[in-house]
């Protein structure tokens, strides 16, 4: 039976910070409306629309699950998908302080795969935005499997979105591995399928989170996930 191991992006390979206040975001963000004849709009206009709409998309649906209609609302309901996504990727871009990929990443997901393991990423995200990021960090291509929460509907700590990831690569979750770094979310999630979790925490109160599932507490270092992992799925 292959074994498989699925991981959190953001706070496990990934690092990112994002500045949505930036005046400079909404002048460049209104100079391409105009650019493209989409609208005329000011820029305080425009951030002051896109935060009433966010608000109003949270209360109806939650967190996490907004971001295509919002952008849609504000490009106009005729708007092409082509136009949006382009300016999803623009706010993506211009809204980014920082995004870097953690060093053990590449090398800890290239291991796995000359193993043999399956893989997965198994993400609450805007997957608008995060499908951006993994079309530029270099890591899409070493999953078998990507699972977004607002593709699927359903986001950690239900386990939903961890059973759909393990039934599009075959793997059932006794064979598998959970790699995070939240208690509330990721342990959770991983908890509910009785699936190990190697969370990649300094918070003490990670060892005892959980009284029934094996939980491995680690450093973010390549010799030391890799060896949780290695022991938990012996």
């Amino acid at each position: 039976m292959k074994k498989a191991v699925l991981f959190d992006f953001y706070g496990t390979l990934a690092d990112i910070k994002t500045d949505e206040a930036n005046p400079f975001l909404w002048q460049k963000l209104a100079d391409w409306l105009a650019a493209n004849m989409i609208q005329d709009i000011s820029p305080e206009q425009l951030e002051l629309e896109y935060f009433a709409l966010c608000e109003q998309e949270v209360a109806l649906h939650g967190e996490g699950f907004v971001l295509p209609v919002v952008f849609r609302k504000l490009l106009g309901e005729k708007a092409r998908d082509e136009a949006i996504l382009s300016f999803a990727e623009q706010f993506r871009e211009l809204s980014t302080i920082y995004f870097k990929i953690r060093p053990y990443a590449i090398p800890l997901l290239a291991r796995l795969r000359s193993e043999h393991y399956r893989l997965a990423l198994v993400s609450n995200t805007e997957a608008i935005l995060t499908n951006y990021d993994l079309d530029h960090c270099g890591l899409r291509d070493y999953f078998d499997e990507i699972v977004l929460s607002s593709e699927v509907g359903v986001a950690k700590p239900d386990p939903e979105i961890l059973n759909r990831a393990l039934r599009s690569i075959s793997v059932p979750s006794s064979h598998a591995v959970f790699v995070g770094d939240t208690l509330e979310t990721d342990l959770r999630a991983a908890e509910a399928l009785r699936i190990p979790c190697v969370l990649i925490s300094s918070d003490p109160k990670a060892n005892s989170a959980s009284r029934d599932l094996p939980v491995m507490l680690v450093k973010p270092s390549l010799h030391d996930i890799y060896a949780a992992l290695t022991r938990l799925l012996t």
